[in-house]
């Protein structure tokens, strides 16, 4: 395996970009079409706990009849990284190397057309690779591998790929193909594939299923999307590390609760939310502000308790003390936050005043 500097990979940090699957655009303005036709797209995705690793293989069709130039591009989800890319010149495999660029701020739209979606698309956390010389009528064959790490609440883990081409993608692949492989510490109770339901199920024990979802004339419209539920009765830990030759090692360790705890284990909590209205929170920050501390209140239980302290060039009260959790006490409160407007002034030191004043006792879980 030959490994060349070939290509420019832009991985940073995500925002949200339109998903698709991976595509190939010429670089020649007189190819025929926008796009080389994806004959087959062949994802196999080893989830091993909460980590996902997804190597994609691909088959891109050059229809004309002169060799072009193309560079493909894929959306990786938000918190992936590409590890390894291949691709395929005269039945021999070369490895590229991937390097690390942090996108402009405001990056330029291209020529406009095609040109400008992609780029749209491919956001701030994708991968560009230029393939040079790709000959007439030839199959152009790709294989990427990315890491990411799976969604998980309450004992259900699940995994998405990106299939969104509708804006780009009008034919059907000759052939897709999912291959999904899981490895869970906690026993597997339930799995199900929303997205592409015509699931071939080839091993399923407490900790390890394999199922297979396969199309011919594919229309790759809709993303793709795994679940599968766990049991989560007692604490789950999962470990996963990566050392080899050929990149950083690097490890992660997620330590998962059991679904719901005894009535008797769970801490009592006073909190006590401290929000600053201050001129240079005006516009998105307040709102998101508010928005967060609406979202805490909806988890507080009635046996917690909670109070508000605004600030700008004073402090306000919302209550003497903090109240229940009830759900009276939650609507009044969200009201009080609807009707925060703009101030000035910052008196953070007075509201932390305030704020600790209002914990009085240890026969709480106690935040600010």
């Amino acid at each position: 395996m030959k490994r060349i500097t070939l290509l420019l990979s832009l991985l940073a940090l995500s925002t949200m970009p339109l998903p698709a699957d991976g595509l190939l655009m010429p670089t020649d303005e007189s190819y025929p079409k926008d796009l080389l036709r994806n004959r087959l797209t062949h994802v196999t995705v080893k989830i091993n706990g909460l980590i996902a690793e997804t190597e994609v293989y691909q088959e891109f069709d050059n229809e004309w009849d002169h060799a072009v130039d193309a560079v493909y591009s894929f959306p990786l989800p938000p918190d992936a990284r590409a590890t390894q890319f291949l691709y395929w010149a005269d039945d021999k495999v070369f490895k590229a190397v991937l390097k690390v660029r942090e996108q402009a701020i405001n990056p330029g739209t291209g020529e406009g057309g095609i040109v400008a979606q992609v780029n749209e698309y491919i956001g701030r956390n994708g991968i560009k690779v230029a393939l040079k010389n790709i000959p007439a009528g030839a199959l152009q064959r790709v294989k990427l591998y990315y890491v990411s790490q799976c969604d998980f609440y309450a004992g259900e883990t699940s995994y998405s790929f990106p299939l969104e081409t509708g804006d780009f993608v009008t034919f059907p692949l000759d052939h897709l193909q999912f291959s999904i492989l899981v490895n869970s510490t906690s026993p597997i109770k339930s799995f199900e594939c929303p997205s592409h339901p015509e699931m071939i199920l080839l091993k399923n024990d407490p900790h390890h299923l394999h199922v297979e979802i396969m199309r011919s004339k594919a229309f790759v419209a809709r993303n793709f999307e795994f679940i599968f539920h766990t049991e989560q009765d007692e604490m789950g830990v999962d470990f996963y590390s990566v050392a080899n030759d050929s990149m950083d090692g690097h490890f992660v360790l997620h330590v998962r609760p059991q679904n719901e705890a005894a009535a008797t284990d769970v801490f009592r909590r006073r909190i006590i939310f401290a929000i600053s209205n201050s001129s240079t929170m005006f516009g998105y920050k307040l709102d998101q502000s508010v928005k967060a501390i609406k979202s805490s209140l909806r988890q507080l239980s009635e046996a917690d308790i909670f109070n508000i302290v605004l600030y700008n060039s004073s402090v306000i009260l919302w209550k003497p003390t903090p109240v229940n959790a009830s759900s009276v006490n939650i609507v009044a409160a969200e009201a009080f936050l609807d009707g925060i407007s703009s101030a000035w002034g910052s008196r953070m030191d007075w509201a932390l005043e305030q704020a600790i004043a209002q914990i009085t006792d240890e026969t709480y879980l106690n935040s600010i």
